[in-house]
């Protein structure tokens, strides 16, 4: 009797081969990797990603240690080179690149070299995921990605609410002027894995034309309604109009950013 295979890989590729899926000529770009970016990045590594590209400009912390997905004697060390190094050890078939880069954003760094990197890096992925603490270098890439026709999924966490939220048309994940954001640093970790693992699984969908809801909202402490799916639409926010698109110098993104966003 022929033997069934039951490693990790084999059972994930049969679920992606039932369900229809295909994520092996795909690439993905994740935008900060802390409580959920280095979940997002463990569940996306399971998968038989062409190339997932990991970008932060963070050591880890003692604080991080647990919290997030690094350990105790990587305190110190660039959180990029820690993940990408554990997830490619501990799935070989996906390829992991971790970049230690700051997304420029004018309220920080920002020069033609930084900007220049973070645009290749856009232009040659199929979908950006960012998990910032704040929100400026994800208007940063979402300008990008709508500059180039890239899928664009934000996510983020609260004390008792999180969200994955998808760019669509008449729809901005981040709409809203940037000082509005309120950033809390501290969640519960159930929550944290439960955006992950949505996440995740909304890259797959768009990543195989299924489609995904422009908001997700997951409440736990309301056990009645964890969930709120929503299709919303904002219509009118600049930094995903039509004009992103005749933006080409690193200049003509750094004003318009200011512009439409501060």
């Amino acid at each position: 009797m022929e033997s069934v295979a039951r490693g990790f890989q084999e059972r994930t590729s049969k679920y992606m081969s039932d369900m229809g899926y295909d994520v092996s000529d795909k690439s993905v770009l994740i935008g900060g990797v802390g409580t959920l970016g280095s979940r997002i990045l463990r569940n996306l590594s399971r998968f038989n990603f062409k190339k997932i590209y990991v970008i932060d400009f963070d050591v880890v912390g003692p604080e991080n240690v647990g919290y997030q997905c690094y350990h105790s004697e990587e305190v110190g060390l660039k959180k990029v080179e820690c993940i990408s190094k554990r997830f490619q050890k501990f799935h070989p078939w996906t390829n992991i690149e971790g970049l230690y880069l700051e997304v420029p954003t004018p309220s920080g760094l920002w020069s033609e070299e930084s900007f220049e990197k973070i645009r290749s890096l856009v232009k040659s992925v199929d979908i950006v995921v960012t998990s910032f603490d704040v929100l400026p270098p994800r208007a940063t890439l979402l300008v990008l990605a709508v500059k180039y026709n890239k899928f664009f999924i934000d996510t983020g966490l609260g004390p008792t609410r999180g969200y994955v939220k998808v760019l669509q048309e008449g729809y901005c994940p981040i709409c809203g002027k940037i000082w509005d954001e309120r950033v809390a640093y501290y969640t519960n970790p159930n929550l944290a894995e439960l955006v992950a693992s949505l996440a995740s699984q909304a890259v797959i969908h768009l990543l195989n034309g299924v489609d995904w809801p422009s908001e997700v909202s997951i409440y736990l402490e309301n056990p009645w309604r964890p969930l709120m799916v929503s299709k919303v639409k904002n219509d009118g926010c600049r930094l995903c109009s039509e004009e992103v698109k005749e933006l080409e110098t690193s200049e003509e993104f750094l004003r318009y950013i200011i512009k439409n966003a501060y």
